[in-house]
């Protein structure tokens, strides 16, 4: 029972940090929020906008941009996975509070359309 009420203070304090900010300031805490919970790389996190929010993947770029300017995320490079953004702490303490304020309903969504491109392969079509 406590667990279904941690959950609905979850999404009570998710939608009372948005109001009155803006649906920027709201599309950027989407992006930093599944930055926190996976690393994507620019096209798979302008696929996953396009999916949440039907933003245009230029749009998407420049909200990275943005994002990355203000130091809220940073781009890494690995040699086998190439290069993909990732949150960072300070990003994560301006638009989300903590890690662990993302309510489970936002955090599914989030990660099913991340993973979703993944599971879609051409060579087998």
């Amino acid at each position: 029972m406590t667990e279904s009420y941690s959950e609905v203070d979850r999404q009570r304090a998710w939608i009372k940090r948005g109001k009155g900010k803006g649906l920027r300031w709201l599309i950027l805490r989407d992006i930093v929020a599944v930055l926190s919970k996976q690393a994507l790389t620019t096209t798979q996190l302008a696929d996953v906008m396009l999916l949440r929010r039907g933003l245009s993947h230029n749009r998407s770029n420049q909200m990275l941009q943005e994002l990355e300017s203000s130091m809220a995320i940073v781009q890494e490079h690995d040699k086998q996975l190439g290069y993909y953004w990732t949150a960072r702490k300070l990003g994560v303490d301006v638009f989300l509070g903590s890690r662990m304020a993302i309510p489970a309903q936002v955090a599914q969504e989030l990660f099913f359309w991340g993973n979703a491109r993944e599971s879609e392969d051409p060579s087998e079509a």
